[in-house]
This record gives structure tokens, sequence and C-alpha cells, in this order.
């Protein structure tokens, strides 16, 4: 019922060594309006340029929507909730080259460990890591954002009563544009145990 007012702010988005996301406030990119006030069931435009275009890999940014705390209000203490969210912003470079690959398979006290590596120049999404053997188990968990360069550790908890009867575990990750990567790792029981 009462007026919104949010400012925006662009972030570029790298990830870490292990795969976490970083951002750094950023100018590469131009954006307007930098600050909005929106009416009950209104919509606007945001506008985004490019400064310079990226050359070998992709880059990554996040405008950053963030809701400013509305003026406070007489008649005692209360609770405000702001929203924050990131909108992905991907600049392509002239040539693109989605390529991916499972870097290692291990098992340690009944935890899968699958090490993924974007091999490519541009991002992809992982949308399942799946973890079968044969017909008797299958586990699956979804993924997130794999950026150009960057790698992530994948850990899916296996069933302790499941996990001591497999000799073989086939992973498959499918990805967003289309890839699947495979690997195999043999299991024995001492791998399962806390």
């Amino acid at each position: 019922a009462e007026s919104l007012r949010v400012q925006l702010r662009l972030f570029e988005w790298t990830q870490g060594a292990l795969g976490q996301d970083d951002y750094q406030l950023n100018e590469d990119l131009l954006y307007f309006p930098r600050l909005m006030t929106l009416e009950k069931s209104e919509q606007k435009l945001v506008r985004v340029g490019l400064r310079t275009p990226a050359l070998e890999r992709e880059k990554a940014y996040r405008l950053f929507i963030e809701e400013l705390p509305a003026p406070p209000v007489a008649g005692g203490a209360r609770v405000a909730i702001a929203v924050r969210f990131g909108v992905p912003i991907f600049v392509k470079p002239a040539k693109e080259d989605i390529r991916g690959e499972i870097e290692k398979i291990s098992l340690d006290k009944g935890v899968l460990h699958v090490g993924v590596r974007n091999s490519g120049n541009v991002h992809f999404r992982i949308q399942s890591i799946k973890a079968a053997s044969g017909e008797t188990f299958t586990k699956e968990m979804s993924g997130w954002y794999l950026l150009a360069g960057a790698a992530r550790d994948h850990a899916l908890e296996l069933p302790a009563q499941d996990c001591a009867k497999l000799k073989q575990i086939d992973v498959s990750v499918k990805t967003d544009p289309p890839l699947e990567l495979k690997g195999t790792l043999g299991v024995n029981a001492s791998l399962c145990k806390p």
C-alpha cells in the first residue's frame, strides 16, 4: 500500500578459489536510474549500457536493487524488513567457448565431493549433480552459477546404510547451456565410516 524507495548499485561478480561468490562495487556499466520510487503496482524500466566490451572472457556483474528504509513512524518500536536482490548481467566475449569438466570425485566419511571446473570463457549454471549406482542408489542436488574459469566443490551426504553397500558411484553433472559431464568413483566401505 505504501510507495517503495530503492537504490541501484552495480557490483562486479567473481568467484574465489573455493567457488564462493565475491562482489566488488564497480562502474564498468552505465545504468539509470540509480534511485527510484515505486508506487503500488507500478513498473519502471532500468537502462543498462556497456562502457567497454568483454574481450577474451565473459564479464559478470550483479545489479543490486535495495529497498531504502522508510522514515520512522511514531507509536513505539516496529520491525522493518528491507528487500535486496541482485540481477545477473553477463557481458559476452566475441567468441563463446562453453566447456566444463569434473576435476575430482572423492568420498570421505560418507560425503561425496564433486569438483566441477568451468574451463570455458562464459558462465554456465549447474542444473543438477546426480550420483547413482545402478538401480540401487540415486541422489541428486542442484547447483549454482559457475563463472568462466571458476571451480566449485559440491558435497552430497550419502545415507550410511546405502553408502556401505556401494561398489561404484557414477556422477553426472548437467548444465545450462547444455553440457553433460560424467565421472566414476570406486567405493569401499571404509570411505563411508564417520
